[in-house]
């Protein structure tokens, strides 16, 4: 799957946690909405034009640093989805080439 594919994806799989329930709320009414939207934004700016690889990567920690408030709860949908949009934009990352930071790249 190319980088830019699994970013959007990603910022799919985000915007539906907000959605979903994290515990008796649904994800916009939890405390983790801000690092969701913060990796959302994340992503869009560091995936799209020009892609950077170290952007995408700290879209990946703000999801994971939003379940880390759930840590001890159990998992749920908008945990699970959340999960999975940072290991979208993780991977992306990892795809993506470095020498696109180069100037001129």
């Amino acid at each position: 799957m190319r980088p830019r594919t699994l970013v959007l994806v990603g910022a799919a799989l985000a915007a539906v946690s907000l959605g979903l329930p994290w515990r008796s709320v649904a994800g916009t009414d939890s405390g983790a909405r801000f690092f969701i939207v913060a990796a959302i934004a994340l992503a869009l700016v560091g995936g799209l034009y020009p892609a950077r690889p170290q952007v995408l990567r700290w879209a990946a920690y703000a999801g994971i640093a939003g379940i880390a408030l759930y840590a001890g709860l159990a998992l749920t949908g908008g945990t699970l989805a959340l999960f999975a949009a940072a290991l979208c934009f993780w991977l992306a990352g990892r795809l993506t080439p470095e020498e696109s930071l180069r100037p001129g790249g």
